[in-house]
């Protein structure tokens, strides 16, 4: 069953975020993210990573444990990346963590206190370029077959 992009971005994912550090170097950190038209943003911790010039990449991916069913990845490749904080990026932070956290979680001190306190910087992309690729066209349920592939590890 091949996914859309859309449908892959529309669920609730782990992305990775790919920035370009300081000395030129790859910073990855795993995100929640949002959409919104062609933008995905994502809120941040660590404001180095959130540079006005700095070139970025999300990657949200679907696949199993046991590498039952496709493995779909979109990508978006940013030729720069905009950065926000204050009210604005408080607003779509809060949003974002509304997609993953249910409003029982956001009422809880530990959880939803400590992401309102935390996040306030959003990274938000515009992109260059989407991929999108699935596994299962070339290999079939092969990769789901036990005698044939290990499975992962959860």
């Amino acid at each position: 069953m091949v996914v859309s992009r859309e449908e892959l971005l529309a669920g609730r994912r782990i992305a990775v975020l790919a920035t370009e550090d300081g000395d030129g170097s790859a910073y990855l950190t795993a995100v929640w993210f949002g959409v919104e038209g062609r933008r995905v943003s994502t809120c941040l911790r660590r404001p180095r990573a959130a540079r006005p010039a700095t070139r970025a990449s999300v990657r949200a991916g679907r696949s199993s444990s046991t590498r039952a069913g496709p493995t779909c990845t979109a990508s978006r490749r940013a030729g720069g990346s905009r950065s926000s904080r204050g009210e604005r990026a408080l607003a779509c932070n809060d949003s974002i963590h509304r997609r993953y956290v249910t409003d029982a979680g956001m009422a809880v001190a530990g959880l939803g206190g400590l992401l309102s306190e935390g996040d306030d910087v959003t990274l938000r992309l515009v992109p260059e370029r989407w991929q999108s690729w699935d596994m299962e066209p070339v290999f079939g349920a092969r990769l789901s077959d036990p005698r044939l592939v290990y499975p992962l590890d959860p």
